[in-house]
This record gives C-alpha cells, sequence and structure tokens, in this order.
C-alpha cells in the first residue's frame, strides 16, 4: 500500500500512476539504516561475543537526521576506566564507516536464512517468506553454513529501508 498526495487532477480506480519517492530525503534514510546493522554488529562484538544470546535488538528507529537502536542486555554499557564498552563500540562502528564496508542483500527462504550461524532478528516480529538477509563485508554466497567468518560481520533479516 502506499500513502501520498496527489499535487494536483485527479486519480481512479484502474487508472496507471507512477510512483516516485524523494531521493534526498532517502540518501540519510539509508545511511542511517546501514548504521544501525554496524551498530548491532559492534554490540555483539563487545559484550556478546562468545554466546551471541545476551543481547536482543528490540527495535529501532531510522530518521533522516538520526538513529535509534533500542536492545536489552544483562547489565549496563561500561563507560569508563579499562574495559570501556563504549569506546570499543564506537571504534567498531567507526572503523566499519572509514572501511566503506560493503552492504549484501539477498532473498533467502526462511528455512535457508534460520541455518545461517549468528543470524539476528528482532525477537518477536514476524517475517516473509522468502526473507531478506543483509549482511556487511561478505555476500552471503561466499560464505559456507559452518564459516567462522560469519561472527566478524553482521547478518541479519532486514525490511529495508
Amino acid at each position: 500500500m502506499h500513502i501520498g498526495v496527489l499535487g494536483e487532477g485527479e486519480i481512479n480506480v484502474g487508472d496507471a500512476v507512477i510512483a516516485t519517492y524523494d531521493q534526498d530525503r532517502r540518501r540519510p534514510l539509508r545511511s542511517n539504516h546501514t548504521a544501525t546493522h554496524i551498530l548491532n554488529h559492534a554490540l555483539r562484538a563487545v559484550l556478546d561475543p562468545v554466546t551471541d544470546k545476551g543481547l536482543d535488538q528490540k527495535g529501532s528507529l531510522v530518521a533522516p537526521t538520526k538513529l535509534r537502536f533500542d536492545f536489552s542486555y544483562k547489565s549496563p554499557v561500561k563507560c569508563e576506566g579499562a574495559d570501556n564498552e563504549m569506546q570499543r563500540i564506537e571504534e567498531i562502528c567507526l572503523q566499519c564507516i572509514k572501511d566503506d564496508v560493503p552492504v549484501y542483500g539477498q532473498d533467502l527462504t526462511l528455512p535457508t536464512a534460520r541455518k545461517i550461524p549468528g543470524l539476528r532478528a528482532v525477537f518477536g516480529e514476524t517475517y516473509p517468506d522468502p526473507v531478506r538477509v543483509v549482511t556487511l563485508k561478505y555476500k552471503l554466497d561466499d560464505l559456507a553454513v559452518d564459516d567462522p567468518r560469519w561472527t566478524e560481520t553482521s547478518v541479519e533479516f532486514c525490511g529495508g529501508t
């Protein structure tokens, strides 16, 4: 379904239309959307690198000027001292941006996608079949199911921007 504003004229059921979007507004949305994938990866790499079970994404907001990433974790994120987790999370995010890490997307069947080690999804969300899977750094076709490089990147179900 599309919701919009008709600038002039009229539209009737059965009419052919061309739907467009505001590319200038969409550009920063894409960047902030990709940043949520980067942040999810960095949070897991720093806070839960071994079990990958203590950190859960609860949602996110992607807007043209900002992003918000909602998650639950068993303890507060350390922001000072020798074990400054916040600083390490930020360093990983900035390195991904500096390296211009590529983003790949592919539609997979749900049963196939669920076999990917370390796959992340928002708990409680319902995903379509096929589902879009987004990865940073590695193409899905370049990694076997048991490849340890899955832990080095973000691999998530994604509804897109």
